[in-house]
């Protein structure tokens, strides 16, 4: 081992002291190196901090929201110029105030209950209220307020941002009010009413929607439809929802099963909510429990189904016992016709004269149910001619003067030359409605039957001494079964379709029936008839005179029951006329045939046997002997359908049974010239011995 050298020890000392000199020289610039580094870091990050003071402070003071620091007490320690500005205060004021020194006592206790109640991990809450400025307007806000907290969790700051909101506040009370019309309007409604959006969501309902569902308004509104109505309901309706949706009106009507209210039948109206874009936000919907309606509707259709099978029931009974018992009465009203033409004594002639009351009565009541039949089946079809006045008249003076003088009543006639246009069949239904009625009606005085001109048309007027009729019931006299309330009359009268016809045939005619009455003193019945000048009437026209057509004129009648045909034989030859009768097509044929004769008429039964009509026969026989032979049908049809069938066959048609008198006016109107109807309503012509 060296021994150190000592002698070097005083240089080695030198250059290790120069060394920590050089050394530290070098720690001590690197310090201050750092140092000024850090100073110069320092200084630059203060120069922006404060320029990012200054820009928050500047973007602060630009806002138009109020806004406000505080401490964890509630004392400001910041207030923009917005805030400043709005209370009228200056910053230098506001600082270390409370923050709800502005608010009124209640408002600034529930502010800093909800302030007391922010913590770490619900650092933000909402806060309204209204304000009153110094110059007395009051306003309201909304504030954010937001907590700040330290490591305990203690509030140190809270900062607050407030918005006027009131033009909105304003709004949502108009929106309110106006809601709380709407619920005050749609809860007296009866019926279901809703709004649901485009998401199908209820956004409203009313009272009544509630009851039905057994539901309150928070437990429907912001649910969805299929929640609300379960998903079968839903999809019941579901087609009515896509329609609405897509902008369509929709109404409907339907049954659907609710949860709540079990199987229902609901109408439904659905309308379409706009918005300003044209795109559809939603829909009303108003629904109505129709179930209660629906069953009454169904039971009166069933009921009224079963009505109508009972009616029709009567309808076929009647018209099947009907043509039977028209049959025997035809026969009786000509066997009493002819009976009465012969030698009698007194006491045998009153009989007679009763028995043929007797049967003109039934033959009234059952010619009135026909004639509202035809009538409603639109089976009469007026046959207009040219006619002197007189002529129907003088005639239907005569008939009914005896009626009126049994009962002691005079009848006045004042006959007219004036020509008419009409139908003298249905103008002889209306006129001799009236003086029979007159007669009903009339205990003691007289009936006046005559005609006045007004203009161009005629009045014809029946005018009587009777009772007279109530102002309450001149209308309704013109009704169906209506009557007079006049129990000695009713017992006498028929069922009070008399002038139910009159009117129908007047409207048919075209002609206007007038009734002037005064209780205790009368009435006057009027119709009024158009009048054809002289310079139109058709010069040599002949009138229905029977004698002179009857002589050596040959009448072929043709009817399947035999005591018709001896009546018929009977009647007609008691008139003057040559009869020929048959039972059938055939056997009509085979006996004219043996007379090498052209019948001048042929009456035949519509439906005679083995199914042959009479129009085929009449028409067998104008095949025969060519030319248009005359024709005219008998019927003891009573249904439309029956009286269709033989209307449309083209000959006139005579309902049974038809009193003797009647029949012998329409057989002359038949044998004499008379003006047409044209071919394509020939078919539903009526004769005028509807009557």
């Amino acid at each position: 081992m060296l021994a150190p050298n000592w002698e070097d020890a005083p240089l080695m000392s030198h250059q290790f002291v120069d060394l920590i000199l050089v050394l530290t020289a070098f720690l001590a610039l690197g310090g201050w190196v750092w140092f000024a580094r850090r100073h110069h870091a320092d200084e630059d990050r203060q120069r922006k901090q404060t320029q990012a003071q200054h820009r928050f402070q500047a973007m602060v003071e630009d806002q138009t929201n109020l806004i406000c620091r505080s401490d964890g007490d509630g004392n400001r320690l910041f207030v923009n110029d917005a805030y400043c500005r709005f209370f009228n205060r200056t910053r230098e004021e506001l600082i270390g105030t409370p923050i709800g020194s502005f608010l009124s006592d209640e408002d600034a206790r529930r502010l800093h209950l909800r302030i007391s109640g922010l913590h770490p991990k619900s650092p933000i809450m909402g806060f309204e209220n209204a304000v009153k400025r110094p110059d007395g307007v009051e306003r309201w806000h909304y504030w954010n307020h937001t907590g700040i907290f330290d490591a305990q969790g203690r509030l140190v700051e809270l900062n607050s941002v407030g918005r006027d909101i009131t033009e909105r506040k304003g709004s949502d009370e108009a929106l309110k009010e106006s809601e709380k019309r709407l619920r005050l309007f749609t809860d007296a409604m009866p019926a279901l009413f809703c709004y649901i959006d485009k998401d199908r969501r209820y956004r409203f309902c009313n009272l009544h929607f509630e009851k039905f569902f057994h539901k309150k308004r928070d437990q429907i509104i912001g649910k969805t439809m299929e929640e609300n109505l379960g998903p079968y309901t839903y999809q019941q309706v579901q087609p009515a929802i896509d329609k609405v949706l897509a902008g369509e009106n929709v109404f409907y009507e339907q049954w659907v099963d609710y949860r709540e209210a079990g199987n229902t039948f609901v109408r439904g109206s659905l309308i379409p909510d706009y918005s300003e874009n044209g795109e559809v936000k939603g829909f009303f919907a108003m629904v109505q429990d129709m179930t209660a309606k629906k069953y009454a509707e169904d039971s009166l259709a069933k009921a009224k189904e079963r009505a109508e099978e009972t009616s029709a029931s009567k309808t076929r009974f009647l018209a099947a016992a009907s043509h039977d018992l028209r049959q025997p009465m035809q026969a009786l009203a000509m066997f009493i016709d002819v009976l009465a033409g012969r030698r009698h004594d007194k006491d045998s002639q009153e009989i007679i004269e009763k028995i043929q009351a007797s049967s003109k009565a039934l033959e009234v009541l059952l010619n009135s149910l026909l004639d509202i039949s035809k009538l409603e089946a639109d089976l009469v079809v007026p046959a207009f001619r040219r006619f002197t006045l007189s002529d129907l008249t003088s005639r239907l003076a005569d008939e009914i003067r005896p009626m009126a003088e049994r009962k002691g009543l005079k009848l006045v006639h004042v006959p007219s030359q004036l020509r008419v246009r009409s139908d003298p069949g249905l103008l002889d239904r209306i006129l001799r409605n009236f003086l029979t009625n007159a007669i009903a009606h009339t205990e003691n005085g007289r009936i006046l039957f005559g005609c006045r001109r007004r203009g161009g048309k005629v009045r014809i007027e029946v005018w009587d001494t009777g009772s007279g009729i109530p102002d309450s019931q001149k209308e309704l006299i013109f009704e169906e079964f209506y009557k007079i309330q006049d129990q000695a009359v009713n017992r006498r009268e028929g069922l009070g379709l008399g002038l139910a016809i009159v009117e129908r045939l007047a409207k048919i005619l075209n002609h206007r029936i007038e009734l002037d009455s005064e209780v205790g003193k009368g009435s006057v019945f009027r119709v009024r008839v158009p009048i054809i000048e002289p310079l139109e009437a058709t010069k040599g026209e002949p009138s229905a005179d029977l004698a002179a057509l009857s002589n050596g004129a040959l009448v072929v009648g043709i009817d399947d029951d035999p005591q018709v045909r001896d009546a018929l034989s009977l009647l007609l030859e008691s008139w003057g006329f040559e009869v020929v009768t048959a039972a059938s097509e055939q056997e009509a044929v085979t006996r004219l045939s043996t007379s090498k004769r052209t019948p001048d008429l042929v009456i035949a039964d519509y439906r005679l046997q083995q199914g042959g009509t009479g129009s085929s026969a009449i028409n067998a026989i104008r095949r025969h002997w060519g030319g248009e032979i005359p024709g005219l049908l008998l019927t003891g049809a009573t249904d439309p359908k029956g009286l269709e069938e033989a209307s449309a066959s083209g000959f006139p048609v005579v309902q049974k049974p038809i009193m003797p008198e009647n029949l012998k006016a329409v057989v002359a109107e038949q044998m004499e010239p008379s003006e047409q109807v044209p071919k394509k309503d020939k078919k539903k012509k009526s004769a005028a011995a509807d009557t």
